[in-house]
């Protein structure tokens, strides 16, 4: 790659230069990847549980914190919005998202 330690370059750039795609993404993807491997298991699985637990009780004071489920529904609503742009990429997928109970 021939960077020195000297050269100021952006994440993007050295993103580029090392032809590999943005942490974010691959975290996104991952993510996603997993909701799916989740969401076709039977009924009983710990996993599934897992998504659709809602722990009971009180919360402490302030600002709620922002949950792993929270951050799905928020991805899932940008995609919706997107396909409704225009974006016919894997339309089954998104519709089953949109079926899911959890993310609403």
């Amino acid at each position: 790659m021939n960077i020195k330690w000297t050269d100021k370059i952006t994440n993007e750039e050295l993103w580029r230069i090392a032809n590999q795609k943005s942490i974010e993404n691959q975290i996104k993807r991952r993510k996603w990847n997993w909701i799916g491997h989740t969401l076709r298991k039977e009924t009983g699985a710990t996993e599934k549980t897992a998504l659709y637990w809602n722990p009971q009780g009180y919360r402490r004071r302030g600002r709620p914190k922002r949950t792993w489920r929270r951050t799905i529904q928020d991805e899932k609503h940008k995609k919706i919005m997107e396909r409704g742009q225009g974006d016919s990429r894997r339309p089954q997928c998104l519709e089953a998202l949109h079926a899911c109970p959890m993310l609403h």
